[in-house]
């Protein structure tokens, strides 16, 4: 759970370093997808949907990277490819959030052990609605911004209950043996 909660911090929060048209993210998404593998690796025998997860990681993680190179390298010109380009990875990352909050839901019931899921989809239901809005709103900077902080706020709840729940994880596996 350790390597899923590190991945997810590498997914969730996006800081680049940019030089005119070259853009460097400081936490790729990419290595947040393989070390998500490496976590969901190890739960995907306890949930389906984990599986499922455990399955989209690498391709999502080989997708993320292309989107990497091709911001490190500003190898696109036409600012309506980079927004397709980030659009499908926002709706991939979205969708790898929103199964994993499902698959950590089984997880909850049959281990019963608390991992606050109930919150987390509270969490990623308003980082969705207002990355949605930041898109829609691209054109109104202000309101695309005052979205953006938003949901970068909902992206630290998130962040910080995934971590609460991945401590009762290990005390409750702990206790188990």
């Amino acid at each position: 759970m350790d390597q899923l909660f590190i991945g997810m911090l590498f997914i969730l929060f996006d800081f680049n370093f940019s030089l005119g048209s070259v853009t460097i993210g400081l936490l790729p998404d990419f290595i947040g997808y393989l070390l998500a593998f490496s976590g969901l690796a190890k739960l995907r025998g306890e949930s389906p949907i984990l599986a499922k997860c455990c399955a989209f990681a690498p391709i999502f993680a080989a997708y993320s990277a292309f989107s990497y190179l091709v911001s490190l390298l500003g190898l696109v010109a036409n600012v309506f490819f980079i927004y397709i380009i980030g659009l499908v990875e926002v709706i991939l990352r979205l969708y790898f959030i929103y199964q994993l909050v499902q698959g950590l839901k089984q997880l909850e019931i049959s281990q019963q052990i608390e991992l606050y899921t109930e919150r987390l989809h509270k969490y990623w239901a308003l980082m969705t609605a207002f990355q949605v809005f930041s898109l829609l709103l691209i054109t109104s900077l202000l309101l695309s911004a005052a979205c953006t902080v938003v949901s970068f706020v909902c992206s630290i709840l998130f962040a910080l209950k995934l971590n609460m729940g991945r401590i009762n994880w290990k005390n409750g596996m702990a206790l188990r043996r």
